[in-house]
């Protein structure tokens, strides 16, 4: 709350501006947990998960469209993520009344459907950095040194995004008094620089810390159908995970192709070559260089996963692009779906599941009997991170802990896909 101008601030405008900032920087919300929990039909976690509506596929009192009743009440620009039985759903699935806090959906819930509403806006906040002292308790009289603690803090916010803005901090004397020109600057900066468009989900990328990459290889003969290998991030828990995505950082994902060997198998050192890597944040998947080759992203960042894969990218469908080729139906895409898995001991996992759909590739050197293409490769996976560099400023440090291990699940392997062949061929 803005204090008036030439007034001289209270324990109240401390600790509002202090909780505002330690929002940000350090975390105000330490006992936030990713997914609902059920009892039968009722949630045991609504407020620590920030579920809004919940129905257990054991409760058929909630069935139909709606409107049903939102608790707490969301506001217009919180981050609502709806999941029904497992897959998070686009906003073509529901409607939101925020006037009278209400969900209604396109399509009526069953009795036996699992749907929860999440508003995951305060998950988004929290670095896991070091804290300013708050609350302080009545009568406590502010001095410099409470100041300068929160300008040591937002000193190290606009750095780690990347903005010029440096403000001095006051001169260490025990008489001096604190006006509200200290402390609104301060309250408006991190409200309107650091968290407005979401800039508090980001870092200057010039100093980031990026870890080395983590290589698989895998050589894979006598290939003619979907290729599926399955890699893990692990965090030590999941408020590691929502410090790492919070302040900016992000999953990186590439394959490579090499030894390949069969049916114009040189298509596919094609499509691997051109799809750039695979960049996962808190919002979505997205290929680092869209003008090299054309990818769709389904919008699915770190907090709208769910326990069962999604899919998070998809190559455009390579026929378009390679269609120049003859002697065969090219119709191959890599296909990146995502979960997280919440482990025994406490790791919380992003796991990845890479798909090379092969099932397409026919040879059509003789249109009256069609051979599905072999091949053999080596395919590699590499997985690395880039996070935000350790910071301090004063009184004020942030070290954010990328994932502690990036380890291969599933080598990849040829999953037999039976397909029919093209009716027709190039």
């Amino acid at each position: 709350m803005t204090v008036n101008a030439g007034d001289i601030i209270q324990v109240d405008d401390y600790n509002n501006l202090a909780t505002l900032v330690n929002k940000v920087v350090s975390d105000n919300y330490p006992a936030s947990e990713y997914y609902a929990t059920f009892t039968g039909a009722s949630i045991n976690n609504a407020a620590v998960c920030n579920a809004i509506f919940s129905k257990h596929e054991t409760d058929n009192t909630k069935t139909g469209t709606g409107p049903f009743i939102l608790n707490p009440v969301p506001t217009s620009g919180d981050f609502i993520v709806v999941v029904i039985n497992n897959i998070v759903r686009t906003s073509a699935a529901y409607t939101i009344d925020y006037n009278s806090g209400t969900i209604v959906f396109t399509s009526a819930l069953t009795a036996t459907d699992r749907v929860i509403v999440y508003n995951r806006t305060d998950h988004r906040f929290g670095w896991g950095g070091s804290a300013a002292v708050v609350p302080l308790v009545a009568n406590t009289i502010i001095r410099t040194s409470h100041m300068n603690a929160l300008i040591d803090r937002t000193n190290l916010m606009l750095t780690h995004i990347g903005s010029p803005t440096v403000y001095d901090r006051l001169e260490n004397r025990p008489d001096l008094v604190i006006y509200a020109s200290d402390s609104n600057e301060l309250e408006n900066t991190t409200n309107n620089t650091v968290i407005a468009s979401n800039t508090h989900l980001t870092m200057d990328p010039t100093t980031a810390d990026e870890s080395t990459p983590v290589t698989y290889t895998t050589s894979i003969s006598g290939w003619t159908d979907l290729l599926t290998g399955e890699f893990a991030f692990s965090f030590n828990n999941y408020q590691q995970a929502r410090y790492f995505f919070n302040s900016g950082g992000s999953l990186h994902l590439d394959l490579g192709v090499s030894g390949e060997t069969g049916y114009n198998s040189d298509v596919w050192a094609s499509v691997i070559d051109s799809l750039s890597e695979l960049v996962f944040n808190w919002e979505r998947a997205t290929d680092t260089d869209d003008s090299n080759y054309r990818g769709i992203s389904n919008n699915i960042g770190f907090y709208k996963l769910t326990s069962e894969y999604q899919t998070i990218f998809t190559t455009v469908n390579s026929g378009d692009i390679h269609s120049g080729y003859s002697g065969y139906q090219a119709l191959l895409n890599v296909e990146f779906k995502a979960k997280y898995e919440h482990t025994g001991g406490g790791y919380f996992k992003v796991v990845f599941k890479i798909e090379l759909d092969d099932s397409l590739l026919w040879d059509w050197s003789d249109p009256a009997n069609p051979v599905e293409n072999t091949m053999s490769a080596n395919i590699t996976f590499s997985g690395w991170n880039k996070k935000s560099s350790t910071l301090t400023d004063n009184t004020a440090s942030l070290s954010v802990v990328g994932p502690v291990a990036v380890e291969e699940i599933t080598a990849f392997n040829d999953v037999p896909n039976p397909i029919v062949p093209p009716n027709q061929g190039p």
